[in-house]
């Protein structure tokens, strides 16, 4: 069984002792926060795996809505991002609403029942950082310190061990007038392979503009993120719901063994084709026919961008050759099919200069290059 010894360690600070009704006046606190807006920046290092990355933090919390409040710590939404991430993953999101439980990362959205005390981050959350150090005080083998540094600012020091062996430490900077989070280092597995350094520093700032904490819904939660949820949030999706949105995001492979980004909120060189196909279906190859004269038969500027879903490389080059210079053939685009909402295929997107879906084709018939001409005619780019 694991126990935790919970001490203090000298950090050369000036040690003052602290009664336990002091820290138990912190750890009400923490947990009982009717509203707390704030930001973080948490840089995590692996040393022996060189990792180092940092990510940009949002924080809302308030007291939990949830039926069964006892496994919900409180509602909380927290937003992030790696500033100096390459390619489209910039962005992320974890809301835990009621007991409802919602996470976008890697462009996909998932609903949970319950599971919020898991999520990422939520170690940043003074309800959850209460919740830690309430766990380790109800421990009759823990001794749980508080002191102060030379600024005079609450210091609280926890020491993991598994018998002998120290799995984990933490150390936590409380303001002293509000008694919420300034700083904090968690070191799990500390000088083992897998170790993992944890530094957060908290703004200054509470107050975010625009945020709210009368109260977390998902009809907010839908406000603030209207495509994800529209492009993401409904299973039932369909790709000709598409037609006025944005072309979704990828990074995908493509038939030179190279790799293709596209953030949704880039727009396109030229009015572009985006067509889903099988590489094994029969109507593959006309589809491409089609396409193709389309293309010649416009006396503009059109680029296509070729996504082949299922089949390996040998199936896609025995379909297509590798084109010209303004197509672009992506393998493995099963999951941007999916985003998009296409389950039959073939499937034509046609978006405009601004990345914005004009029209949507659905199935292969011997009008499919007509059709193209005429609804590409219609879009007036740049």
């Amino acid at each position: 069984m694991k126990r935790i010894l919970c001490t203090m360690l000298t950090l050369g600070a000036v040690w003052v002792s602290s009664s336990a009704q002091s820290i138990e006046e912190l750890v009400s606190r923490l947990r009982s926060v009717e509203c707390y807006q704030g930001q973080a920046l948490i840089e995590l290092t692996m040393p022996l795996q060189g990792v180092d990355v940092a990510y940009d933090v949002d924080l809302l919390s308030m007291p939990s809505t949830a039926a069964d409040s006892l496994n919900e710590v409180c509602d909380f939404l927290i937003q992030w991002q790696n500033p100096k991430a390459e390619g489209v993953e910039k962005r992320a999101f974890t809301a835990s609403i009621g007991g409802d439980t919602y996470t976008y990362r890697g462009e996909r959205l998932r609903h949970d029942q319950g599971g919020g005390r898991f999520a990422q981050f939520t170690m940043l959350l003074p309800q959850f950082i209460g919740e830690k150090i309430a766990t380790a005080l109800a421990d009759k083998d823990c001794l749980v310190e508080m002191t102060h540094d030379d600024e005079n600012q609450l210091i609280v020091y926890v020491v993991e061990t598994l018998g002998s062996e120290e799995v984990g430490n933490a150390m936590y900077l409380f303001d002293e007038a509000t008694l919420m989070p300034l700083e904090a280092t968690l070191v799990n597995n500390p000088g083992g392979v897998g170790e993992q350094v944890f530094k957060i520093e908290y703004y200054d700032d509470y107050a975010i503009e625009g945020r709210s904490c009368d109260g977390l819904t998902l009809e907010y939660l839908t406000e603030i993120y209207p495509e994800v949820f529209s492009l993401y949030g409904n299973n039932d999706f369909d790709v000709v719901n598409l037609t006025g949105m944005r072309f979704p995001s990828f990074s995908l492979p493509t038939i030179d063994m190279e790799r293709s980004n596209r953030d949704m909120k880039d727009g396109f060189d030229a009015t572009t084709y985006v067509v889903f196909v099988n590489p094994t279906d029969s109507t593959t190859s006309l589809t491409i026919d089609a396409v193709r004269q389309a293309k010649n038969q416009i006396p503009r500027h059109i680029e296509t961008i070729w996504a082949f879903v299922e089949g390996n490389h040998d199936d896609v080059a025995n379909v297509i050759d590798s084109g010209s210079k303004d197509e672009l053939i992506l393998m493995n685009a099963d999951g941007l099919a999916q985003k998009c909402g296409a389950n039959h295929f073939p499937v034509i997107v046609v978006a405009d200069e601004d990345g914005v879906v004009r029209y949507v084709s659905i199935g292969y018939n011997q009008g499919l290059a007509s059709k193209l001409i005429y609804r590409t005619e219609l879009i007036d780019d740049k």
